[in-house]
């Protein structure tokens, strides 16, 4: 899990928006794929990616240089995430 002192913590969940895809809402931020220091070397096209998780567990792998921006609701209330009431 990613954790951003006073922005993001490991539970907080945050609307992501992605170019050319719908943005991915009530996800948290897990990691980052980085083939530097794996023993198992990544394919290079899988380098640089952010892994999401949404509530179900299921996971997403998207490129880091898609993300156009993340927002976090304050105290992260998923009432609040990019969808209309």
């Amino acid at each position: 899990m990613i954790s951003v002192r006073g922005v993001l913590k490991k539970d907080t969940l945050a609307t992501v928006h992605v170019s050319g895809h719908e943005p991915f809402n009530k996800v948290r931020l897990i990691g980052f794929t980085n083939s530097q220091g794996a023993s198992g070397k990544l394919p290079w096209e899988l380098n640089g990616m952010v892994i999401l998780e949404d509530e179900t567990k299921t996971r997403f792998f998207i490129r880091a240089q898609d993300i156009k921006m993340i927002i976090i609701p304050p105290d992260g209330k998923p009432d609040l995430i990019g969808e209309p009431k």
